[in-house]
């Protein structure tokens, strides 16, 4: 046998080469180089799917340079660049049929065979787009995709249509025809199957042909709608539309879930499915949605989420983050339900619990976490409907308990307590007794989550629960003692301030009067020539002696008495004769005025012991804008301080800003309440600057939202708002109460975040000058409602009610009679519509 190898060595030997010549390809020598030039434009169109283009093209430049009558396997002579019968000025029109016919034939000839080389030669170059599976292409067939409708024949449809009326009485008469003569003959009975057929074809055929022809349009009618009910149904495996995505996302659970646990069965490893990108029920705000199959060892298994929250959080973030570069403004906009705008978060939508389940979920039922080797992946459920388990917010820190705690300091204990007996019966809970300071803490939650923390609550054993009471209280007691030291420091400052700015024979008599009330309600003497007998009463009455208040003079040395609000300001401060106002701002140490003019220069330093930790944290975020903010926003931020400090720096004022439909507030808010305030770090605007005429922007979403917390008075009837002192000062008592963490501070956030995004766009001035007007805008305000307190306009008002009881754990507090505004309204217990949970 010879050696591998030992033809090809003889064909060397005799000269001959290597291998045997096979066909020579049709392109060849000049033909290759011009078909090769041409390379990349044949992957460009095949990876769009345009070739039939292309094809066309290079056909047509192959007949300008080689003609028509070039062999297939033949080519110029060298140095020719275009063949001998070649004429660019040929008239086509003027061709015999024939030759016409032929030059088609050619052409559809050489168009294909190019066609072919291209393919042959290139091909493998191509990048094509593999189209992904749906859902339905991955599953059985028969399970989850109806089956595509087939035209029924005239034959079945006439039976089953007029078997009773046109066919039941010739096959009866025929079969009893067909028996007898089988009878006769000694033969079995035909069988009626068989008969039946026979005898419904005949009498099909015996039909008139108007009626034949009826009965097939008749089919052809039906089968076209059962076709174009095939197709919808197609169509919506893919989903195109918001509603379509909001339903496969609602129901991707479905999918997801067994997906999940058969690749944990198969593969012996833990899964988790992460979804993110634009949720239409958010407004087409991106987030995460997921799955997970794996659980931890121990007493309480724990899926991935809840097992490392800050290193699932990591990893959301930069998951959101991708997609932040994935999908486009529009396309968000186009993901969102219409119902709910993308600016849709209020305080109380919190996105999710500490297991990462649905705050929102219609009747969830208590998820029990047992000790099984097979438990489910969602931490609750509705009933037979698998929900997809949002993951955490992604800026949420994880709490030093099980349970993590979102606050809402928007529902006070005496929205909660009233409902506790009888919604936690309802909700079945029965488990351990909740002491007080736990009961406070939920108070501070939003209502969704308050019903599913008391949810939780059940499954606890009752060491854990001890250890969440104690927990709660000694956190009550830490910001109980913290809101005291921060209440006392305010009192003193206010009280050195007012002795301090005092001028001597400031203002009339009844100026001095008002100065000795405030003076004695500290139990020091009045001053000397204080005024009349009336003004010491009322000197006295402050300082709470009964017998003063009779006309006798206060007794030396009496208590002070307990304020729930700031005391009134002398009534000499902030008014000049004639009535204008001459406001000021919180004295500071430094120049009054110095800097002012310029941005940075102008910032004040502060008495800040007696300010709260959120108003601190927010100054410091404040003073950011001393280089982009100019004199307006210095003068803004006094204006703020002032209203604060005219306030006693409360951590959570009387009335909150308005919350309202949730279209018009910026979205940026919400999600900052959420992420825990953190005023360190600046907070990405989710839609364009602005300018203000710039539908959907911050700019134009700001405005909307502080319309809403403008007197009633200052709107025009066109929309727009008047001037801020050309109305009268009672009608800005409930602004001035806007106080706290929840109030006018967050507008202040957001004018800050807008000035921050304004100061790096590239149309900075631009944007600037739009965000100045808003600065402007506030600070005009806060300087009206500073007046108001000054002048004791929010205190007389009250004085006027009834008093307000102060609430206890089984104290509803009341409101005045006659008096019922939209905040009211908006900061109710929401109803449940479905009933209590649990049931």
């Amino acid at each position: 046998m010879p050696r591998k190898g030992a033809a090809a060595r003889k064909r060397a030997r005799e000269g001959k080469p290597p291998v045997k010549p096979g066909k020579q390809s049709w392109v060849h020598g000049t033909k290759l180089g011009f078909f090769t030039a041409y390379k990349e434009d044949f992957i460009a169109a095949a990876e769009i799917q345009e070739t039939g283009a292309f094809y066309t093209r290079i056909a047509k430049l192959y007949l300008k340079k080689y003609g028509y009558n070039t062999a297939w396997g033949g080519d110029l002579e060298e140095g020719q660049d275009t063949a001998d019968d070649v004429d660019e000025d040929e008239d086509v029109d003027t061709l015999l049929p024939e030759v016409a016919e032929a030059r088609s034939a050619y052409y559809t000839k050489l168009r294909n065979k190019i066609a072919v080389w291209y393919h042959a030669q290139y091909g493998g170059n191509v990048r094509t787009k593999q189209v992904p599976k749906t859902f339905k292409q991955l599953f059985d067939r028969a399970e989850l995709e109806p089956s595509e409708p087939t035209r029924k024949r005239e034959l079945h449809y006439y039976s089953a249509n007029f078997y009773a009326e046109r066919i039941k009485p010739r096959f009866i008469t025929r079969l009893a025809a067909a028996t007898r003569a089988a009878a006769e003959r000694g033969e079995k009975p035909p069988a009626e199957v068989a008969l039946r057929q026979q005898v419904m074809k005949e009498a099909w055929l015996a039909e008139t042909p108007a009626f034949r022809a009826e009965i097939s349009q008749t089919i052809d009618k039906l089968h076209a709608a059962a076709l174009e009910t095939y197709k919808v149904a197609l169509a919506n495996d893919t989903p195109s539309t918001a509603e379509e995505y909001s339903i496969a996302l609602n129901n991707a659970a479905f999918y997801l879930t067994p997906f999940a646990e058969a690749a944990q069965q198969q593969f012996g490893m833990n899964v988790s499915i992460l979804l993110c990108g634009p949720v239409p029920d958010r407004g087409g705000r991106i987030e995460v949605r997921s799955v997970h199959a794996g659980f931890s060892n121990g007493l309480v298994p724990r899926i991935w989420s809840d097992f490392d929250r800050g290193g699932f959080d990591a990893g959301q973030r930069s998951f959101v983050n991708f997609a932040h570069h994935c999908f486009t403004e529009e396309e968000c906009r186009a993901r969102a339900l219409q119902a709910i705008p993308s600016a849709s978060v209020s305080d109380s939508d919190v996105d999710v619990d500490a297991h990462g389940t649905p705050a929102h979920s219609p009747n969830p039922i208590p998820a029990a976490i047992t000790a099984s080797n097979t438990p489910t992946p969602t931490a609750t459920a509705t009933p037979h409907t698998p929900i997809l388990t949002p993951t955490p917010t992604p800026d949420a820190e994880p709490d030093t308990t099980q349970f993590q705690s979102f606050r809402n300091p928007s529902y006070g204990m005496d929205d909660l307590f009233p409902m506790w007996d009888t919604d936690m019966e309802d909700a079945g809970y029965t488990g351990p007794a909740v002491g007080a300071a736990l009961r406070w803490e939920m108070s501070l939650m939003s209502p969704a989550e308050c019903m599913e923390y008391m949810e939780k609550l059940g499954t606890m054993t009752p060491e854990m629960l001890n250890l969440a009471n104690e927990r709660a209280e000694a956190q009550r007691r830490a910001e109980r003692a913290s809101n005291e030291a921060a209440a006392a420091a305010a009192a003193r400052a206010r009280d050195e301030r007012d002795k301090a700015a005092a001028p001597e024979g400031a203002g009339d008599e009844g100026d001095k009067a008002a100065a000795a009330a405030t003076t004695r309600a500290h139990g020091e003497a009045a001053p000397e020539g204080a005024g009349d007998e009336r003004d010491k009463a009322a000197a006295a009455a402050t300082a709470g002696n009964e017998v003063g208040a009779r006309g006798e003079a206060a007794p030396e040395g009496a208590a002070a008495v307990e304020h729930t609000r700031p005391k009134p300001k002398p009534a000499w401060r902030g008014v000049q004769s004639g009535g204008v106002m001459a406001l000021e701002r919180p004295e500071a140490s430094g120049e009054e005025n110095e800097g002012q003019g310029n941005g940075e220069g102008g910032w004040k330093d502060y008495d800040k012991s007696g300010w709260p930790q959120e108003l601190i944290n927010a100054f410091r975020a404040f003073e950011r804008g001393k280089t982009w903010g100019g004199a307006e926003w210095v003068s803004c931020v006094a204006d703020f301080v002032a209203l604060e400090q005219a306030s006693g720096y409360p951590v959570k004022g009387d009335v909150l800003a308005p919350q309202g439909e949730k279209n018009l507030r910026p979205e940026e808010i919400p999600t900052f309440m959420q992420r825990r305030r953190k005023w360190e770090k600046g907070v990405t605007l989710t839609s364009g600057i602005g300018p203000a005429s710039a539908q959907g922007s911050f700019a134009d979403r700001w405005w909307a939202w502080w319309m809403r917390a403008q007197p009633a008075a200052r709107v025009k009837a066109n929309g727009k708002l008047g001037p801020a002192d050309a109305i009268p000062m009672e009608e800005w008592v409930k602004f001035s109460k806007m106080a706290g963490k929840n109030g006018l501070l967050l507008y202040m956030g957001g004018l800050l975040w807008w000035g921050e995004a304004a100061a790096a766009a590239t149309d900075s001035k631009m944007l600037l000058g739009d965000w100045r007007v808003a600065v402007l805008d506030m600070a005009c305000a806060l300087r009206v409602a500073v007046a108001a307190k000054d002048n004791g306009l929010d205190l007389n008002a009250e004085a006027e009610n009834e008093a307000v009881a102060e609430p206890t754990t089984r104290t509803k507090r009341k409101k005045p009679e006659g008096v019922e505004d939209e905040e009211d309204k908006e900061n109710e217990w929401p109803k449940y519509v479905n009933g209590p949970i649990g049931k």
